[in-house]
């Protein structure tokens, strides 16, 4: 693991660091526990990243309360994105909070891990998340190939009010659909249209990026659905 930075560091009570950050953890689970040394709570939370190695680079802004990033460029294994992101810690009875707006060209949905380790880390918090992505290299999920498509995100987070406001898969897998939502004190709403040829690739993918009881269901019906 390496940083370089290039900027201002500012001491005092709200000491702060400006500039040009460039890092990379080739190896997460190692840095993380480096890591805990001097700041055991961003440890744990790195330690929910499911990914192995990290690469970024972007204008930062950090200090104890948080840290902001423009101009990103972010590696995950191997998908690359770019964008925005900011992350403020929880203060008082202020809720922490996360925001990201994220572009890829090439999200490389066959090596998507389970993100159930960030929604935990982010169960806490309020957020805003937005991703943006061609999905360019995909390789075999259960018994056939999911095709290149665009994938559109945009979910957020107030206290107990959750937004699904945009999900849009255009030729995933065979599959497009657009869908809104949310989930607050009154109940879940859901509603959405969904085109498909065939279902299996892409309730596959929903096993593999987010496994639990409905994407178990989905994948046993997934066959007899089709086509939708």
């Amino acid at each position: 693991s390496r940083a370089m930075l290039d900027g201002a560091v500012e001491t005092g009570a709200a000491a702060q660091f400006r500039g040009r950050l460039a890092a990379d953890a080739r190896d997460l689970a190692r840095f993380s526990d480096w890591l805990a040394q001097a700041a055991p709570d961003a440890a744990a939370r790195l330690r929910a990243v499911p990914f192995r190695a990290l690469e970024a680079s972007g204008d930062m802004a950090i200090s104890a309360a948080g840290f902001s990033a423009r101009d990103l460029s972010l590696r995950a294994d191997r998908s690359a994105m770019k964008g925005v992101m900011a992350f403020t810690r929880a203060v008082g009875l202020e809720r922490g909070r996360f925001f990201a707006e994220m572009h890829a060209d090439a999200l490389d949905l066959d090596a998507l891990p389970d993100l159930t380790g960030p929604a935990v880390a982010l169960a806490d918090m309020d957020f805003s998340l937005g991703l943006e992505a061609r999905a360019v290299r995909v390789a075999r999920f259960g018994d056939g190939m999911i095709d290149a498509g665009r994938i559109r995100l945009k979910l957020s987070r107030t206290g107990a009010d959750t937004r699904l406001e945009t999900l849009s898969l255009a030729d995933v897998g065979g599959a497009s659909l657009d869908a809104t939502g949310a989930l607050d004190a009154s109940g879940a709403r859901i509603k959405g249209q969904l085109n498909a040829e065939r279902l299996g690739d892409l309730a596959a993918l929903a096993q593999r990026v987010a496994p639990g009881a409905w994407s178990q269901a989905f994948g046993a019906r997934a066959t007899a659905l089709s086509p939708a």
